[in-house]
């Protein structure tokens, strides 16, 4: 019988394992806790064996036993680098990159208007929007101070708002080229008339 008292460590795992070999199932252990741990789960491998018949426990020294050979490693294939866009030919302009969500507002006037009141942040954006030559958006945000609140969320916010005034408040919107914006009442809008007059 082997005698584990006199085994290290390594030794130890290494007949354990070749224990459950023999038994057929359980896990490999890699390292025990500890001395008493290893013993105590040797010694259950150990009574499972001797109830089996011609059971036969045998223990190989970790030293003589058969190298496994090396298994070089998978080989991953890398992806390749794209090719650099060729340059735009000289006369023709480079494509532009895309920037920032431009809003536009083109509502028609609702049958009945009702201002928003006048200490909420929507009727500082009326105002802008109801002065002659209107607004831009930037200068919407920055008056009404939701341009504190950050991307994306200020300007989503200030967006949402100024639609809530063709929506609950029944004003139209209109937005010129220049991304002046308007807000009206009545069948036209100030960019129509403007465009009436040329």
């Amino acid at each position: 019988m082997t005698n584990v008292d006199t085994m290290t460590g390594p030794e130890l795992v290494a007949y354990h394992n070749q224990l459950i070999d023999q038994l057929g199932r359980g896990a490999k252990t890699a390292r025990f806790a500890d001395r008493k741990t290893a013993l105590k789960r040797i010694a259950r491998v150990q009574e499972e064996l001797n109830a089996k018949p011609a059971a036969k426990i045998t223990y190989e020294d970790p030293a003589d036993a058969t190298p496994t050979p090396h298994k070089p490693a998978k080989k991953v294939a890398r992806k390749a680098t794209p090719a650099p866009k060729p340059a735009a030919p000289e006369g023709e302009a480079a494509p532009k990159k895309k920037g920032k969500r431009t809003y536009r507002f083109v509502m028609k006037p609702r049958d009945e208007i009702k201002a928003p009141r006048e200490t909420t942040k929507r009727f500082v954006a009326l105002q802008l929007l109801l002065q002659e030559g209107g607004t831009t958006f930037a200068e919407v945000l920055q008056a009404t101070g939701w341009i504190e609140l950050g991307e994306p969320k200020g300007p989503r916010t200030c967006y949402e708002a100024i639609r809530l005034l063709n929506i609950q408040h029944g004003y139209g919107l209109d937005h010129r080229a220049d991304d002046r914006i308007f807000a009206y009442e009545g069948k036209v809008s100030p960019v129509a008339r403007e465009e009436q007059k040329r």
